[in-house]
């Protein structure tokens, strides 16, 4: 049986005047909240799969698996998340929850496991260091912004409110992660002077 939802044409031109379909068949703007959320959080998947990259497919005794592993499963739940957002409650549409208190579990997990062997902070931490950890805190700010979207469009539509949980835990999850990679690296942070 043929998948539906495969991809057999990249180039439809079905959104050449600015409007663009979402899971239930309905055309809407390509500029409304819900697509402005659903493109960050392509933008968000995109910046992990260049972290991903940077990376060299070493086992770390900071990580229950390889970073490549967990952030590979970040992406494939971050498409969970931009699914659900593609069925609108307003649709009458029941869309399949995929993100719930175990994903965000998990998540919460792995930030446990990297921030204990971490040195406690005094000062904030400026973006940078290796290449990997500069990716990680590219990707951390990009969280940011699709958080914020998702506050502005659950004031608009009704939506699973673990995707906003989810997204805040990531945006924490990628702040350790690039402490931890600047670190193993033998990188010394750049602590935040505000005589400057």
């Amino acid at each position: 049986m043929a998948n539906k939802f495969r991809v057999d044409q990249v180039t439809t031109k079905t959104g050449d005047q600015g409007q663009t379909s979402v899971a239930d068949g309905k055309k809407i703007s390509k500029d409304c909240d819900l697509i402005e959320a659903i493109g960050n959080i392509d933008e968000l998947n995109s910046s992990l799969g260049f972290l991903i990259s940077t990376l060299k497919n070493n086992p770390s005794p900071l990580f229950s698996h390889t970073p490549q592993n967990i952030l590979l499963t970040i992406q494939n739940q971050l498409f969970n998340l931009g699914s659900e957002l593609a069925i609108p409650a307003s649709s009458g549409f029941e869309p399949p929850i995929k993100i719930n208190q175990e994903t965000i579990s998990l998540l919460e997990l792995e930030i446990q496991l990297i921030n204990q062997d971490l040195p406690p902070l005094k000062e904030f931490v400026l973006p940078g260091g290796t290449l990997p950890a500069s990716a990680c805190h590219l990707a951390r700010s990009i969280c940011r912004r699709a958080e914020r979207s998702l506050v502005t469009l659950i004031k608009i539509d009704p939506i699973n409110p673990y995707l906003l949980i989810y997204l805040n835990r990531l945006s924490d999850f990628l702040f350790v992660l690039s402490r931890s990679l600047n670190i193993q690296a033998g990188e010394a942070e750049i602590l935040w002077t505000p005589k400057y």
